[in-house]
């Protein structure tokens, strides 16, 4: 090999790291990465809430039982088909453990990696948006968010809702021209996985696919994207929708909770978050899982006719419940032993990670605030905004809970960019 050849690879992998600010997004990553692993290393939580069934799940399919009732009754021999809980994140631990084995350091490992790729990927979009120093500003202060930060070793669905959230955002977003059939499959099939995870990710397919392409595009090209991209999302979920059908007592399209969690956020005694429902609630007696779906379904319906205008006033509660604080990641912390808090300490810690999630949402906010002469939302922004609104109506109609904004944040980070640049446009300005 000649010399000349040898000295012009470290020039090629500059060249590829300037370009298009790669540099900046490994920064991000590892910064990321660096500081989710040194809290997880140090906290090292157990499962705890949902996790605890979350984990029984992966452990059932990563031993080859399947998606079955051994979340709820730990009996090596129960292998009776479920479909309570989504299987998404479930599957995705399951196949973690069957790679590197049952242990904490797998479980705590995986949250860790892909809370991070979440936000080099938000980055990435964000460059598209607002290239240079707004971007890594905006990545940067995701990646260093506590509630984020705090949750990503946890056994609980936001983090790898988010980054495949992220990733479908990123396919969408990454190609100026606009994402061509490629990319726009890759959107769909992240969503379709997000789907597993929380079926309201069906919700955004149409509307992210078609908002994120170029301002030029014809009405036609958006319906396109979208149809693509819709069909990518729900087609794969099929076969498991056929497996419902076959294996419990009625089909259901992803899980049989949505009844239920209409009716938490329903029922009279109601107050926008969850709450266990109880046999004085109703279904007293109702047995199998898409009947008991039915039937709390009717409970959730019957207690909205009655009082609409109360379900309604409830909807602010709920939005209030899922944006105003952080408080989940540190009682799921409390609840799992990692940190030996009392109430106090707890309220303290609730309102210490809660200022930086405000200040970061307060910039997204502020990046949708027109005044003159500030440019239109680029496609990529739109789109996060309008699949954002999106989330949150479902926990509107359903209920609320801090824990929920986390898997948005990286959709968030274009918007914090936009804020970021005009922050630098005004400082140079003065």
């Amino acid at each position: 090999m000649s010399i000349e050849h040898e000295s012009a690879r470290p020039h090629a992998v500059r060249s590829w790291l300037v370009a298009e600010a790669r540099a900046h997004t490994i920064a991000v990553f590892l910064f990321a990465l660096a500081l989710r692993a040194i809290v997880a290393s140090w906290l090292a939580p157990e499962p705890a809430w949902d996790g605890v069934l979350y984990e029984r799940g992966g452990q059932a399919i990563g031993r080859g039982m399947g998606y079955v009732t051994y979340m709820f009754v730990q009996r090596s021999s129960d292998t009776v088909p479920t479909a309570f809980y989504p299987v998404g994140y479930p599957a995705f631990l399951g196949l973690v453990y069957r790679l590197f084995g049952e242990s904490r350091t797998a479980l705590h490992g995986s949250g860790v990696l892909v809370s991070a790729l979440s936000v080099a990927l938000a980055h990435r979009v964000a460059h598209r948006v607002r290239p240079g120093i707004p971007a890594l500003l905006a990545g940067l202060f995701a990646a260093a968010l506590p509630g984020s930060v705090l949750f990503s070793s946890s056994a609980m669905t936001e983090p790898l809702f988010g980054a495949l959230l992220a990733v479908a955002l990123w396919a969408l977003a990454r190609d100026p021209r606009g994402a061509p059939t490629a990319w726009l499959v890759v959107a769909g099939l992240s969503l379709s996985l997000a789907t597993y995870v929380r079926p309201q990710a069906l919700l955004v397919a149409p509307v992210l696919a078609a908002l994120a392409r170029p301002k030029d595009s014809s009405l036609a090209s958006r319906a396109r994207a979208a149809v693509i991209v819709t069909l990518f999302t729900a087609l794969p979920v099929l076969p498991w929708t056929a497996r419902n059908c076959r294996s419990i007592d009625g089909c259901a399209f992803v899980s049989t909770n949505g009844g239920s969690n209409l009716a938490i956020g329903a029922v009279p005694r109601a107050n926008g978050r969850y709450l266990a429902l109880t046999a004085d609630d109703g279904c007293r007696g109702v047995v199998g899982e898409t009947a008991r779906d039915r039937c709390w379904r009717g409970v959730a319906r019957e207690s909205i006719r009655r009082d609409p205008v109360r379900w309604l006033a409830l909807g602010a509660v709920k939005l209030d419940h899922t944006l105003s604080y952080e408080a989940f990641p540190v009682g799921y912390l409390r609840e799992a032993r990692a940190l030996p808090f009392d109430d106090a300490r707890e309220q303290r810690w609730r309102r210490a990670i809660t200022r930086p999630w405000r200040a970061f949402l307060l910039l997204a906010l502020l990046a949708l605030v027109p005044f003159a002469g500030r440019s239109k939302l680029p496609p990529a922004a739109i789109a996060a905004t309008a699949a954002t609104l999106i989330v949150l109506a479902t926990h509107v109609v359903f209920f609320g809970g801090d824990r929920y904004h986390l898997a948005l944040v990286p959709w968030l980070v274009p918007l914090v960019a936009l804020s970021f640049r005009d922050v630098i446009r005004w400082f140079e300005a003065v």
